[in-house]
């Protein structure tokens, strides 16, 4: 990750493949031309066509057609980058395949490792996919004289426009089937219907927020140790790619079994479902199930809702496959075992020994490190910004659209 000046602007030929994410990539194609990019958009789908309204070359074949197309188009455009919204869906990894063999340079953006106003912009991929330094010398070296970065929240996420702009694309696609009658999204199941299941979650935690926001505040002010689970999303790919485990239950059994197993006998373990997990795919019963059996019945807490912040700074320590709650642990200073593939896994910040010890001895991250660890973070594959907020997505292109154009992505900015 050197600490060079983006290189000057070079004839760049981009190819863009995406999913819902509004019109940040029709906006984002704007300014890449202003600053001489040819864009080149693929559509898989009649989402796609829905956030993307210009020209652009539409795949209604098979997925067996799909390596050939997509190979045969970069080599005919002339595509020197391949951007894509995350790394993992089926058709993207099989571009990204394509762009190896061709020397084609590939970038993935995704939401911020950093939260809540941040997106993620870097070449590879992510977490296990990503280039960013994994050594804490290597960190170290790279972060000196950076500056932190300021963590006020500057944008709100545009939930409803996120929502909104979610739901007509998997509805375009439903309704629009027939013009490309060969595309399978990468989601389980329906997605019409996961839409539905999350919007139904939320509407029962405004419901019962009341009386969880006093249940967390009760646990946090107690004087009972507690550890945290934060829970993922079953059809997330942090689940699904980087990860050893087939489904979130198989992480909730590995660690309340090792709770039950390992842990103080006055230690408690609160698990905290993730709030846009769909509203039928509910942990509540597998964890009370799980922790009768392993005799801690009275010291599992599942929580469906409350103040997150506020039972991170409680805690003792954070167990997570790879959520990106660990990362808000550990600049909290708070220890974080990591079960799966993350980013932010690096020696001295997260628990080195096994699960078993964590409950009993849990290393508490190097400050120093962390702070290092984000500063390189801030100014190197993040972006300040949100797809869906008109202030944060405005942001976040003017600076997409530099660092794409000038083939600066993942550098240190020069005026970090």
């Amino acid at each position: 990750m050197p600490r060079s000046a983006p290189d000057a602007h070079a004839a760049r030929v981009i190819c863009v493949l995406q999913g819902p994410s509004g019109d940040f990539f029709w906006r984002l194609r704007a300014r890449l031309q202003a600053r001489g990019v040819r864009v080149v958009r693929v559509n898989l789908c009649a989402g796609d066509r829905l956030d993307w309204p210009g020209p652009a070359f539409d795949f209604r074949d098979t997925p067996q057609h799909w390596p050939m197309f997509i190979e045969r188009l970069m080599r005919e455009e002339g595509v020197t980058d391949l951007l894509l919204l995350g790394e993992q869906r089926d058709y993207h990894r099989v571009a990204i395949a394509a762009a190896r063999r061709l020397g084609v340079t590939v970038a993935v953006c995704e939401l911020g490792y950093l939260r809540p106003d941040w997106l993620t912009l870097e070449l590879d991929g992510m977490s296990a996919h990503s280039r960013f330094p994994r050594e804490p010398a290597q960190i170290r070296a790279a972060a000196a004289g950076v500056p932190a970065p300021d963590d006020r929240r500057r944008f709100d996420g545009g939930f409803v426009r996120e929502a909104v702009a979610d739901v007509a694309y998997h509805l375009a696609n439903l309704a629009f089937r027939w013009r490309y009658p060969h595309y399978r999204s990468h989601l389980p199941g329906q997605p019409v219907w996961l839409d539905l299941g999350i919007g139904l979650h939320m509407l029962r935690d405004l419901a019962t927020r009341p009386a969880m926001t006093r249940r967390c505040a009760c646990l946090a002010a107690s004087a009972r140790p507690f550890f945290l689970m934060p829970l993922q999303i079953e059809s997330d790919f942090q689940i699904r790619a980087y990860s050893r485990y087939a489904s979130v239950g198989d992480a909730l059994r590995e660690v309340v079994a090792s709770f039950a197993r390992h842990a103080p006998a006055h230690a408690h373990l609160a698990i905290k479902a993730h709030p846009r997990e769909v509203v039928w795919r509910s942990w509540r019963r597998l964890a009370g199930e799980l922790a009768r059996a392993g005799g801690v019945a009275d010291r599992v807490h599942y929580l469906d809702g409350g103040d997150l912040d506020r039972l991170i700074a409680a805690s003792r320590g954070v167990v997570t496959v790879n959520s990106t709650v660990g990362l808000q642990a550990l600049q909290r200073g708070r220890p974080v075992k990591t079960l799966g593939a993350a980013v932010y896994d690096v020696a001295g910040m997260t628990h080195g020994g096994d699960l078993d010890s964590f409950w009993s001895d849990p290393a508490p991250p190097d400050a120093a490190l962390v702070r290092d660890f984000i500063a390189l973070l801030a100014v190197s594959i993040q972006v300040r910004g949100s797809f869906y907020s008109r202030a944060g997505s405005t942001a976040a292109l003017d600076e997409f659209a530099e660092r794409l154009a000038s083939g600066s992505v993942n550098r240190i900015r020069a005026d970090a």
